[in-house]
């Protein structure tokens, strides 16, 4: 019987509610920090509190964002925060064609911060007076079309959105692709923000 490829993880990144990289979230997390914590969610008709695992800590915005004139958007900035330290940690070269590089994002709302913005502009002042450039953030391939961008991965690119299993299943994705000798590297993972849209739907 023939073997199968052997797959490798080259790198990987993280950014989470206790911490805002690998190393950072190893520490709280063996010494028992918890990232749990009371959150407010504001409605038109009130506010809840929630027990919610929210980043925080301070970030910068990516300059990927002003490099290429778009509105920022908190999924896409948590993506790429994650993806960075991953690419970093992977030290890639000398792969000659880009269509053997993929993208497989999972995602259960993506940028739905972005489309909350935008419709509430809108209800509250119309929609002349609406930022409609945040409407390039809130389609859920937008994660994947900036990352492919950023690194220059011009195979495939697909984004899984099945509610809390969307990032194990982009792994699973990427692991098939990869085992079926399609690519040659697969960026992959998941990414979802805080949203009251989600926190009222679990409501």
């Amino acid at each position: 019987m023939a073997k199968e490829p052997q797959i490798v993880i080259t790198g990987y990144g993280i950014i989470s509610s206790i911490g805002r990289n690998k190393s950072e979230n190893i520490k709280a997390l063996f010494s028992g920090e918890s990232g749990i914590k009371d959150f407010l969610f504001n409605y038109e008709d009130g506010t809840e509190v929630s027990k919610s695992g929210v980043i925080d800590k301070d970030i910068p915005p990516h300059p990927f964002f002003k490099e290429h004139n778009l509105p920022y958007d908190r999924a896409t900035q948590l993506a790429l925060v994650a993806a960075d330290e991953s690419m970093e940690e992977a030290n890639l070269s000398d792969f000659e064609n880009p269509l053997r590089l993929g993208v497989i994002v999972g995602t259960s709302l993506g940028g739905m911060q972005s489309a909350d913005k935008f419709h509430t502009q809108w209800i509250k002042n119309g929609l002349d007076c609406t930022e409609i450039d945040l409407l390039k953030q809130y389609p859920l391939h937008a994660l994947a079309d900036v990352l492919a961008m950023r690194y220059g991965f011009n195979g495939v690119k697909n984004v899984i959105s099945t509610a809390c299993s969307s990032g194990p299943n982009a792994v699973g994705m990427a692991s098939d692709l990869l085992v079926d000798g399609m690519y040659d590297v697969i960026l992959a993972g998941g990414v979802d923000p805080i949203s009251r849209f989600s926190f009222a739907g679990f409501s």
